[in-house]
């Protein structure tokens, strides 16, 4: 997951923005502390912050989350999702781009993957990996307008990055 709270302040953290390229060690020390938990069990989190990998928060223990165990392929997509949107957003101000949010129905098992959103409008993003029930398609959908969101539904294929566009995702 790319989206962590602070339980101490409540402040939402998130790895892949680019606040955090130049302070790993900041938020690494602030997971250490157990004061970084998961937005949705509540449980700590620590900081995977690899070389080649994306930086994510996982669970120190691996407990009852439903978002413990997510698609690499979802994953993937949801961070170049976020990394695009963010470069749209300096042209258009008041604007801003949120990843991971829940939807208003706990018992969901999905959430919005990117976030785009001013005062007055909002485009949800949610991306599939598979084949997805229509009753479970319609239920998110139910939600996001609830919420007075737009849905855009992505379904990411396996990725096709030829050498000529190594930073490609085809959805």
């Amino acid at each position: 997951m790319f989206r962590a709270q602070n339980k101490l302040n409540g402040n939402f953290l998130v790895s892949i923005d680019p606040v955090w390229l130049s302070q790993k060690e900041v938020l690494a020390d602030i997971c250490q502390t157990d004061q970084v938990i998961c937005p949705y069990c509540k449980e700590p989190v620590r900081l995977r912050a690899g070389k080649y990998r994306r930086w994510y928060f996982a669970h120190k223990t691996l407990l009852n989350c439903p978002f413990t165990h997510e698609s690499p392929t979802v994953l993937e997509a949801r961070a170049a999702l976020y990394e695009w949107l963010l470069t749209k957003v300096p042209s258009k101000p008041g604007w801003s781009v949120d990843v991971e949010i829940p939807t208003g129905d706990p018992s969901m098992k999905k959430r919005v993957d990117c976030l785009l959103k001013s005062q007055s409008k909002a485009f949800a993003y949610i991306i599939f990996d598979r084949s997805v029930k229509l009753g479970i398609r319609q239920e998110l959908q139910d939600q996001i307008c609830q919420e007075g969101w737009h849905l855009n539904v992505l379904f990411a294929m396996d990725f096709f990055k030829p050498a000529n566009y190594p930073n490609s995702v085809l959805l």
